[in-house]
Order: C-alpha cells, then sequence, then structure tokens
C-alpha cells in the first residue's frame, strides 16, 4: 500500500505536467492523496508442498490433541481489507471499516477443482473517539479475541466468533471491553426448516427452530509499564456468559423432541511479561456448560436433561519467546482438562491432554536461519477406548529442522521461505488411536518433508 500512495503521488503530478492545457490542481491533488490514504490492505497466509517418503502420499497431521503443532496445517490465507475516515484533530471522530476474506483447503493448482472454500472472518465497523478520546464502539461480524501460542495456533482465552457489538474504554493504561453477540449453527440444535405445503408455489420451507446462542464477554486489562526495569506488565481478567434458549426439534413423521434452554460460562485471566523482542504470556481458564465446548461447538455428551451444565474445562497455557544476539527460543504449551455432561466416570471422552513445544533459531545470517523445534503431545482418557477396550495413552514425539529464508532477523520476521523435515515417533497409543483402514495405523516412525511459505503484512490476528 505505501508503495502504490508513493507511486500515485508522483504520477499525478506528472500526469498533469504532460497536459499543458490542464493546469495542476493542488487542492485536487491533494483530495486525490487524502482519499487514498485511507485505504488499508493487510493479509496472513500459509501455503506448501509437502510429503511423507513412505509411498509418495501428502504429508499428514500427526496430532493427537485439539491444538497440535501447527507445522503439518493445511493452507489458508486471509485478505484484510478496510477504510478508515480521519480527520487532522488526532481527538476527532475516526471510523475504520474492516472486511477479512478467508480461502482455505486446497487450491485449483493441487486439486484441479475450479472452486474454493471462502469464509468472511471479519465485517465490521468500529468508532474511535467516540464524544471523548476513552471511547470506542464496534458492530459487526467479528473475530474477537487476544493473544495466542503461535506455535500451536491456539487462543487459549478469549477467541469468539459473533455477530455483534461492543465497546472499548480506556483510561490511561487501564482498557475495559465490553462485548455482546450471538451465533447460529447450521445444525439441528440450533437450527432446523420443513418443507411445507405453499399454495402459491407448491411447497416452501418453514423455519422450525431457530436458537440463536448469545455470548457477552467482558475484559479488563492492566498495563504496568516498566515495572521490572526494562520489562513491562499486564494482567487481564476475563469472563463470559453463553445463553442458548430452549426449542422444539421437529421428527418424521409428527415426533416433537423438546429441547431446553442452556448456560454457559467463562472465568479466566492472563498474565504477560515483555521487553523488546522478548515476552510471555501464561493463562488460566475454567469453563462450564456450553462455554466449555467452545463458542461453535455443538455439545454431546450431555445430561439426562439435556443440558450441558455438568460440563467443565480447565486450561493452564504457556507461550513465549526469547532473542538474544544469535539466538532465538520460541515456547508454547497447554494442559487441558474437559469433562463432558453426561455425569459417566469412566468416559474415553472426559480426561487429560498436554502439548510442549519449543522452537529455536540460530540467527548466523540476517536472512538465513537456522530454526529447529521439538515436541511432545499427549492425551489420557478417564475410560477404556471403545475400540480395543483397552486404556489407550497416546502420545507423539516430533523432531524437525527447518533452513528459513526471512525477511528480517528476529523470530516472527515474516515473509519465511523454508524447508521442513519432520520425524514422528508415535508410541502404542497413538497409533492404535487411528482408525483401522488408516495408514499411519501400523507405523511408529513417521516422516514429513515439505517447502513452506509464511506472511502476514498489516494483519492484526498473527
Amino acid at each position: 500500500m505505501r508503495v502504490l500512495l508513493i507511486t500515485l503521488s508522483l504520477l499525478t503530478p506528472l500526469q498533469a505536467a504532460a497536459v499543458p492545457s490542464e493546469p495542476a490542481n493542488p487542492a485536487l491533488q491533494e483530495r486525490v492523496l487524502r482519499l487514498l490514504s485511507g485505504f488499508r490492505f493487510g493479509t496472513y497466509g500459509r501455503i506448501g508442498l509437502s510429503g511423507d517418503l513412505r509411498d509418495g502420499s501428502q504429508g499428514r497431521s500427526l496430532n493427537v490433541v485439539s491444538h497440535g503443532p501447527r507445522l503439518e496445517e493445511p493452507p489458508y490465507v486471509e485478505l484484510d481489507l478496510g477504510y478508515v475516515l480521519e480527520r487532522s484533530d488526532p481527538e476527532a471522530l475516526t471510523f475504520r471499516v474492516v472486511s477479512t476474506l478467508a480461502f482455505l483447503e486446497d487450491f485449483f493448482h493441487y486439486d484441479g477443482r475450479f472452486d474454493a472454500k471462502l469464509a468472511l472472518r471479519n465485517l465490521f465497523v468500529e468508532a474511535a473517539n467516540v464524544l471523548t478520546p476513552h471511547l470506542s464502539l464496534w458492530v459487526g461480524s467479528r473475530m474477537y479475541r487476544g493473544d495466542d501460542i503461535y506455535l500451536l495456533d491456539y487462543w487459549p482465552l478469549d477467541n469468539l466468533n459473533t455477530v455483534g457489538g461492543g465497546a472499548g474504554l480506556t483510561l490511561g493504561r487501564t482498557r475495559v471491553d465490553l462485548h455482546a453477540g450471538v451465533n447460529r449453527l447450521r445444525d439441528e440444535y440450533q437450527y432446523q426448516t420443513v418443507e411445507v405445503p405453499d399454495p402459491r408455489i407448491g411447497t416452501g420451507e418453514v423455519v422450525v427452530l431457530d436458537r440463536q446462542r448469545t455470548i457477552i464477554s467482558l475484559r479488563a486489562m492492566q498495563q504496568l509499564p516498566r515495572l521490572l526495569g526494562p520489562a513491562s506488565m499486564k494482567i487481564m481478567l476475563y469472563g463470559e456468559l453463553h445463553h442458548l434458549p430452549s426449542g422444539t426439534l421437529h421428527r418424521e413423521p409428527d415426533y416433537r423432541e423438546e429441547l431446553p434452554s442452556d448456560l454457559g460460562w467463562v472465568a479466566g485471566m492472563q498474565l504477560g511479561v515483555w521487553s523488546s523482542s522478548s515476552f510471555c504470556n501464561l493463562w488460566l481458564r475454567t469453563a462450564g456448560g456450553l462455554a466449555a465446548y467452545g463458542d461453535l461447538a455443538v455439545p454431546f455428551g450431555l445430561g439426562t436433561d439435556k443440558r450441558a451444565t455438568d460440563a467443565r474445562e480447565v486450561v493452564l497455557a504457556l507461550s513465549g519467546n526469547y532473542e538474544r544476539g544469535l539466538l532465538g527460543l520460541m515456547a508454547g504449551g497447554y494442559l487441558r482438562y474437559f469433562r463432558d455432561a453426561d455425569g459417566v466416570v469412566d468416559d474415553p471422552d472426559d480426561g487429560w491432554e498436554y502439548v510442549l513445544a519449543v522452537r529455536p533459531h540460530l540467527f548466523f545470517h540476517h536472512h538465513l536461519h537456522g530454526v529447529f523445534e521439538a515436541s511432545y503431545q499427549g492425551r489420557r482418557p478417564n475410560g477404556l477406548d471403545p475400540d480395543s477396550q483397552t486404556h489407550l495413552v497416546p502420545g507423539v514425539f516430533k523432531f524437525s529442522v527447518m533452513p528459513t529464508l526471512s525477511w528480517d532477523r528476529g523470530s516472527y520476521a515474516r515473509p519465511q521461505i523454508r524447508l521442513v523435515y519432520t520425524v514422528s515417533y508415535l508410541d502404542q497409543g497413538a497409533r492404535l488411536s487411528f482408525p483401522e483402514q488408516d495408514p499411519r495405523r501400523g507405523v511408529a516412525v513417521q516422516h514429513f518433508l515439505g517447502a513452506q511459505v509464511e506472511w502476514w503484512y498489516n494483519s492484526s490476528y498473527r
């Protein structure tokens, strides 16, 4: 965008000079440049090719936890397009229009299908300096989230997807954000249509079940600059409330199933410390009811009253990055306990999962880096595996070597082009967790070789 603006600023006077009969109009040029300066563009993306070095098939994910290391993730691209309306007065009312279009999964050059999976991840308008420089408001469809664990592509605390709105109040180093929104999954748990006779066109669709989930969230953050010498700190408290109304599910031919209303909640906190390009974040999240499953999930293992009341989730997570001289070290991991609402003690759906990944960097050249990654992940369910009728405790160890060409020095510098070789060791529990027909089931040591590129530019979500 900066290159485009510079080019246009040079092009306009040149065009004016090329037409002597029309003298340059400085006021018009300034107006055009001011108009163009409001445009915003950002992008995040990743894509690559891979093979498993065994039978020539594509390299596949070997994770046994909900959020494993991200090196085997499929292609994904986001394009952020927006516009900012602002005045010369920095305290005047400002509007920001944001739209994020996402493309995911395989692309035409790989599968030969002239189609694409699209998602509109953001479409909202935010107003800043609303009556006071301290207040901001927004309304629309939004990815509403905070800090992530980059190595796992995981947001452990605040990560919501709703159509809604919110307000932010900033007072010095203190910020409070309130959000309220709804979502409704295209699933019979929340939404159902039936075909009925229509005297005008023969038949028609009628909505008979429409249960919007309402989510309210509140977070309060306090920044403490230079609290520990050059290091600064932030403390954030966070909470959510979920509500789902009752409804009636229509079964054929005339059976009706009553779905009761349901609730959920989240309470958590984040502690962050940072200095220059180094940081460390710690999270604690507890959730119950609907919220234990996530904001875009259909609850399973419900109680006898068809509610998710007794479901629980506890997450303890960390993410960090340290850089000094020729060395960089990224780390990320979490410990998670989940229990569904059915009250069964020996339930394989309940139990613990855990993962830890570390990624050392050697900055032996400004643009050429030696990058490595080691990780271990495991799961300890409370019950027996339904297929083998044994207590499987799957675990996976991975080690990766990634020679990397980077735009700049730094663990988070992007774009990056990298070669990736990963060797994975799957214990017996991990191998048996795959279906019998899956070729990965009987192989303890598996290989992944690929070339990848990842980038982000003006993207506020990576």
